[in-house]
């Protein structure tokens, strides 16, 4: 009896433990199942909740794993993107020696919880001041892992003539990807801002693509505010990394892009001008006349200084390069800046840019403006007196000279020095099968491809193109 009675004990205790297997299965919150591949239910998600999501498709880091993003749900219909930054690489040491090959394991474990404060998020003074517009927006965090300034699209073989190394410069791929889920979970946001620091900075000028999903495509719908928060990068290069370094990361397909119908990047003139790609700045602010963009940054930031430096230019070049190209820029009526003299790298990081007088109240009311859509109401930019060019130091070391160094690095120079060709990259991208230009062609840019709307859907991801008969011939 005892057998037969421990034999039913077991019996029962099994049946119990199915029958609490299948009830947490029927009512487990999905939301909150953490397989980062798992698709993520954006709707189901508690307020307050992250998650890391890894999309898979055409995404991948440097070293060839998984890249992956993190989603905070948020209490309003709006949604802030922020860039990670962390410098670059086109050289066999610089790629082999970066700790951004990968997405950081610490960001990986921000997943189904709210109390983020031990975890690797880096911090953002636009979510945690209290006073701040967007502390209840959800928040989509890409982190950084393929050093090409969020704007490539292709594997490149470095070498160092012992060794090579294979990277992905895949960063344009993985902002698809992450576009894809704002256009999924985000069908008509009653706003958006992009930020970024540092490589950040300049991956945030893809938020372009965000504009014509929402804006363009539709314009009888064209009323989703959007802004751009570009922390400490100018974008400024010299004229030989311009012409190399895009093709090794497969950058010309946002570049070319960018770039047509403003400025003849095949022309040798181009190339012969003082300024190059940083010029793209003008024209996104000449594209995207509906979006508000603001950008913070010190005139003598030692962290964009020293890439410049590894480009070919000069300390006292970059200075007077920043200045110059701020005294240009200030003309457009959807552009601010805020410039301070001296300061860190960075300045979002840590509450660091409160600490600045003034700044506190200029973002904050530059954002309202942008959720407002009143660009009218944007707050005066705020300059600096020593980024003003009749104060600022020339190349040349001396205060108010005007004199800026040219793309071959040379002080007061005419471009000649370093023999500026078009490079092949400008000439005849490379970029028609690949994921960034297959985009933009279904957008209105590829109005003299010549190609059918039915084939390009047909042939590419599957980004929502509507009805509107864009590319079709």
């Amino acid at each position: 009896r005892r057998v037969h009675g421990g034999f039913f004990f077991i019996i029962i205790k099994m049946c119990w433990f199915a029958f609490c297997v299948i009830i947490s299965f029927l009512f487990w919150d999905t939301s909150k199942a953490c397989d980062p591949s798992s698709k993520v239910n954006f709707t189901t998600m508690t307020e307050g909740d992250y998650r890391y999501y890894e999309p898979g498709g055409i995404s991948k880091c440097g070293d060839g794993s998984a890249f992956g993003f993190v989603i905070r749900k948020g209490s309003v219909n709006k949604v802030m993107i922020e860039m990670m930054g962390g410098g670059a690489c086109w050289s066999y040491e610089m790629c082999s020696g970066t700790n951004y090959g990968s997405v950081l394991s610490e960001i990986k474990e921000i997943n189904c919880i709210q109390d983020i404060t031990s975890v690797g998020l880096p911090p953002n003074s636009l979510l945690s001041n209290p006073n701040s517009p967007v502390k209840d927006w959800s928040v989509v965090f890409v982190p950084y892992c393929t050093q090409d300034l969020h704007m490539g699209n292709n594997t490149h073989t470095y070498s160092n003539g012992t060794h090579s190394l294979t990277w992905n410069h895949f960063g344009a791929n993985n902002i698809l990807e992450v576009y894809q889920f704002i256009y999924d979970n985000f069908p008509r946001p009653d706003a958006i801002l992009v930020s970024g620091c540092s490589a950040g900075a300049l991956g945030a000028v893809t938020a372009e693509r965000l504009n014509h999903h929402y804006n363009v495509l539709n314009p009888s719908k064209a009323d989703v505010p959007i802004g751009v928060f570009s922390d400490s990068e100018f974008g400024l290069v010299t004229t030989t990394f311009a012409m190399q370094v895009p093709s090794m990361w497969g950058g010309e397909c946002v570049l070319s892009h960018l770039f047509e119908g403003y400025e003849n990047i095949s022309s040798i003139n181009f190339w012969n001008s003082t300024l190059t790609l940083e010029r793209f700045w003008s024209v996104l602010l000449k594209r995207t006349p509906n979006m508000t963009w603001l950008l913070y940054s010190a005139m003598h930031d030692n962290v964009q200084a020293k890439y410049y430096r590894e480009m070919g230019g000069t300390v006292d070049g970059f200075e007077s390069k920043m200045v110059y190209l701020l005294q240009s820029l200030l003309q457009y009526s959807n552009l601010r800046v805020f410039t301070i003299h001296r300061g860190a790298h960075c300045f979002l990081s840590g509450s660091v840019a409160y600490f600045n007088p003034g700044f506190d109240e200029w973002i904050n009311s530059s954002i309202h403006s942008i959720v407002k859509r009143n660009m009218s109401s944007l707050p005066e930019s705020v300059v600096c007196e020593e980024c003003k060019q009749s104060t600022a130091t020339g190349c040349d070391g001396i205060d108010g000279s005007g004199l800026i160094e040219d793309g071959c690095g040379v002080c007061n120079g005419n471009n000649t020095a370093c023999s500026p060709a078009v490079p092949s990259w400008a000439s005849n991208p490379q970029c028609t099968s690949q994921a960034w230009l297959s985009e933009s062609e279904i957008f209105p840019y590829c109005s003299n491809t010549g190609l059918r709307l039915s084939t390009l859907t047909k042939k590419f991801k599957n980004f929502d193109v509507g009805s509107y008969g864009v590319c079709a011939d």
